[in-house]
């Protein structure tokens, strides 16, 4: 029923174009005249939104340079998107901002007809447009990481030139857009337009929302240094941390963060904000080739992707681009008791293959020697989906499980980095409750302000390996050590002029004289 409201509502939809979203084209008020008449079509605007929230930050077939460049690994098969080469950074121009602003042009497009909603109550109203002031609020707050200064359309109409607003105005537009939805209700309390229970944590509720808010002031503490972002990071943080936004857990133990959670049962009291995807839309889509749901899937092969550990010593098969060293991860996970060792990598250090080191004389193998794999093999995600897709049979495409944006553990590190950052004794408090559910004691080391943000940023690493969230975090601490020897040779320069975002698209000047390259990439061509 839903679905057919979607495609009605999107036979009349404007044409928000996907990169060069300055063309976008005016409609007659007649267009919408006989819509929004009941809350059902609103719902259905929504529900296509979220449709393309899946494109944005679900299953992708390519995994982005900046979580290459940020994923820990010893060898990566295109170094280039390791190394800020032009190359790379050119090829990945095809993915420009213009999906981001085609659901901005969805959103205020609602907004600006809100005027037409009929057949609702004022509080529905409101609900709606809270959803779809959360999503472009998102949308701006990734824009802002990924490109820094950026357009900000006037309303869902406009289609003179525009320039580039500065970055902290595009994050001021992000809170903005937040600040709007706060009213919504705990996600215990959402509903459709039918009375029924919202139970998909791809809806926005309050403790959503108020994460965001604590992500985007973190983003501008680390950028700006100014203490009272850190502040609002934390207040935010501490809201959803301690039960005023709903209800959420740590879960128990790491085998059911990665059975719950992460995993197929798709359903855990530690997940704030995730993306819904699942097996039935790879059927859908009749997708043959893997999608990357998280980047930490690259490091993903022996035993589940069809990849030998011989492949993995010996050479890149079809599934392996990258690889990640046992060394490396023993000195990401010294302590012997992180449950995470044990559970995030298959048999650490054990695995081995049987190099044949002598045939008979017809080729036949008749003595060989056992190699242990010097690699190690992640196995954070093991539960695949398999094409059932005549000639890609059998054929891994993707791994099960909803696209986690936030969760728990996630978000009381981010709340323990403010607290540091702010010189609070509490800040070892979340620090610890990360720590303990991974088997691990309290932590004793030093509690000096540097030292503990540089142990919460390990702890983040080692929780929340593979889930796309180190480049930000890397950004946001100034740990450009934590990447390749490019990224540490930047100058402050560098860095002003646009060194840590990426290249406008060459699409989207188009119809637009006002637009600009960042400056840092203009320069390297």
């Amino acid at each position: 029923r839903v679905m057919k409201k979607i495609w009605m509502y999107l036979f009349f939809l404007p044409l928000f174009a996907c990169d060069d979203f300055l063309t976008v084209e005016s409609e007659n008020d007649v267009t919408y005249y006989s819509y929004f008449k009941t809350e059902r079509d609103v719902e259905a605007v929504i529900t296509t939104m979220m449709a393309m929230e899946i494109d944005m930050w679900g299953s992708v077939m390519n995994v982005d340079v900046f979580d290459i460049a940020a994923l820990p690994c010893d060898e990566y098969k295109n170094e280039d998107q390791r190394n800020l080469a032009l190359t790379a950074f050119s090829i990945v121009e095809g993915m420009s901002w213009g999906g981001y602003y085609s659901i901005i042009g969805h959103a205020d497009m609602l907004i600006d007809n809100s005027f037409r909603f009929g057949g609702m109550t004022e509080e529905r109203k409101e609900f709606w447009l809270a959803q779809a002031n959360f999503i472009k609020a998102l949308c701006y707050f990734d824009i802002a990481r990924n490109w820094g200064e950026a357009p900000i359309p006037p309303n869902s109409t406009a289609t003179e030139p525009l320039a580039k607003s500065p970055v902290k105005e595009v994050l001021g537009k992000a809170i903005e857009c937040a600040e709007k939805a706060l009213f919504l209700p705990t996600h215990e309390k959402l509903v459709d337009s039918y009375g029924n229970k919202l139970t998909s944590k791809q809806y926005a509720s309050l403790g959503t929302v108020k994460t965001l808010l604590a992500n985007i002031y973190a983003w501008m503490g680390g950028l700006y240094g100014e203490e009272s972002y850190w502040e609002k990071a934390e207040r935010y943080a501490s809201d959803v941390i301690d039960g005023k936004c709903g209800f959420y857990k740590l879960e128990p133990t790491i085998a059911l963060l990665l059975e719950r959670t992460l995993g197929r049962v798709r359903e855990s009291d530690e997940t704030i904000f995730s993306i819904e995807v699942s097996d039935k839309d790879m059927d859908y889509m009749k997708i043959t080739w893997l999608q990357y749901l998280y980047p930490g899937i690259l490091l993903c092969t022996y035993p589940e992707f069809d990849a030998s550990p011989e492949l993995a010593e010996t050479g890149f098969p079809r599934y392996l681009s990258a690889r990640i060293s046992v060394e490396t991860v023993e000195n990401m996970f010294p302590d012997e008791d992180d449950a995470r060792k044990e559970l995030y990598w298959y048999d650490l250090g054990n695995v081995f293959w049987w190099k044949i080191t002598k045939r008979d004389d017809d080729g036949n193998p008749i003595d060989s020697v056992k190699v242990i794999s010097d690699y190690a093999y992640f196995y954070k995600w093991h539960d695949v989906i398999r094409s059932k897709i005549e000639g890609n049979k059998g054929d891994v495409q993707n791994v099960e499980g909803n696209r986690v944006i936030w969760r728990l553990a996630d978000l009381k590190l981010l709340r323990a980095e403010s607290r540091a950052r702010l010189g609070l004794s509490t800040a070892v408090e979340d620090l610890n409750d990360v720590r303990e559910r991974a088997g691990l004691g309290s932590y004793t080391g030093s509690t000096d302000s540097e030292d503990l943000r540089r142990e919460i940023f390990n702890e983040r690493d080692r929780e929340l390996f593979g889930e796309g969230q180190r480049y930000f975090d890397i950004v946001r601490n100034g740990y450009l050590d934590r990447l390749s020897e490019a990224y540490q040779q930047l100058t402050a320069k560098d860095i002003e002029n646009g060194a840590l975002y990426r290249p406008v698209a060459q699409r989207s000047f188009n119809n637009n004289e006002l637009m600009t390259q960042n400056k840092y990439w203009l320069w390297r061509r």
